[in-house]
Order: C-alpha cells, then structure tokens, then sequence
C-alpha cells in the first residue's frame, strides 16, 4: 500500500503523519502493495475549519472509494474519514462474498424415466 498524504494551509508534522499512518492501517487487508491511497489534510475559512479526506481507487473491481468530513479538530475528522472508507470497503466486500455464495446455478435436467 502506497500512502500519499497532501497537507493544505496547514503545516505537515510527525503526529499528523504518524495519525494517518496508524488510522491507515486497517485497510491493508482489502488493499494489494501496489495500490495507492491519498489522504488530504487541512484547513478551511482561515483556519476555523478542519478537513480530512481520502480516496482510493479499487483497480481490482474498477470502484472508487471517497469520504470527507469537516470539523473543529482535525484527529476527529481523520478517525471518522477512515471509519468511514473502511465501512464503504466491508460492504462492498461483503456484497461480492455474498453474492459469490448465493451465485444461482442451473438445475439439472432429468430425464423421466419410462
């Protein structure tokens, strides 16, 4: 998994960093090495206003996954924009488990016997 974080009007600092890093962690089961996923962080209305958001794009099943979240505090919306992705990935996950069970299959035909 490859992490892009982008910092806007707001100063990149290790805490932040390490806050994604760790908060990111939770979606390498569903992700391949190859993937990337782009954080962006920072500030709105002169500073009044935080923001998270984070995209990805799913290669494998052609599906974007987005979710922002504006706030007063910066690790809130952080922690609710990856509760948020990872709750989209479950269920678009689950939604192929399910349908990979419940896949209808043809009867067979018999023959009557006479």
């Amino acid at each position: 998994m490859n992490l892009e974080i982008v910092y806007r009007e707001i100063d990149s600092t290790e805490a932040i960093k390490n806050h994604i890093e760790e908060k990111s962690e939770k979606l390498e089961k569903y992700l391949k090495a190859d993937e990337n996923i782009r954080v962006v962080v920072g500030t709105e209305a002169k500073g009044k206003i935080h923001f998270a958001e984070v995209y990805w794009h799913d290669h494998s099943k052609a599906k974007d996954f987005f979710a922002r979240k504006e706030g007063d505090y910066l690790y809130t919306q952080i922690d609710e924009i990856f509760d948020t992705i990872l709750l989209q990935v479950q269920k678009s996950h689950a939604k192929i488990v399910n349908n990979r069970r419940h896949k209808k299959t043809p009867l067979k035909k018999t023959s009557a016997g006479s």
